[in-house]
């Protein structure tokens, strides 16, 4: 299988670059046309960058770069159907794509499939364990989606170890911790009075 394309430029928060082309054993026809398709992509020309990769993924079925961004395509253009289908095309091509995982995590997420997107994010890091946006977007499907602070905590101080920028992390952090030791002092409490009754 094809090595993982590189990782996008974007934030995890925000919609995913053009991914560039995998690293990958393709023909040198295949790496023109991924390159034209890629600029289209990246001037915002999606239908016109659907096209392009469309028709390598019928040139060269078994690149899972094309799709890969045509799930980004899709994603950005509001068909999370098609976005969720290509990006599983490029899975079943690289099944070590970080990337493709994490792009289905944020679809599935924003589907209100929570354990999928959880599992995507995990496959993510599954496949590189300090892929940053990964362990940000798990962090914040912990916090906010799934309600488990602890495990929010430990995926927001993994992602401030890669040293990426983002304003609110040290406050996240902090009210985090606060929650979780409020959390364990009411459990303690609750264990404490349960013993001392009769």
């Amino acid at each position: 299988a094809p090595p993982a394309p590189e990782r996008p430029d974007a934030g995890a928060s925000t919609a995913p670059a053009a991914v560039p082309a995998a690293r990958e054993t393709a023909p040198q026809a295949a790496e023109v046309h991924f390159a034209a398709a890629l600029d289209l992509l990246r001037r915002e020309r999606y239908e016109d960058a659907a096209v392009a990769f469309t028709a390598m993924t019928r040139a060269y079925p078994d690149l899972a770069g094309p799709y890969l961004n045509l799930g980004i395509i899709h994603a950005r253009t509001g068909n999370a159907a098609e976005a969720e289908r290509a990006l599983r095309a490029a899975l079943e091509r690289n099944p070590r794509s970080a990337v493709a995982y994490n792009l289905l995590g944020l679809l599935y997420r924003d589907a209100g499939r929570f354990d999928e997107a959880r599992q995507a994010y995990e496959g993510a890091l599954a496949v590189d364990a300090s892929y940053a946006d990964a362990h940000f977007n798990l962090a914040v499907l912990h916090d906010l989606y799934l309600q488990r602070p602890e495990q929010a905590l430990v995926h927001y101080e993994l992602y401030r170890r890669s040293g990426r920028e983002e304003p609110m992390l040290e406050r996240w952090i902090a009210d985090l911790r606060q929650r979780v030791a409020e959390r364990r002092g009411q459990a303690a409490g609750a264990d404490g009075s349960a013993e001392g009754r009769p």
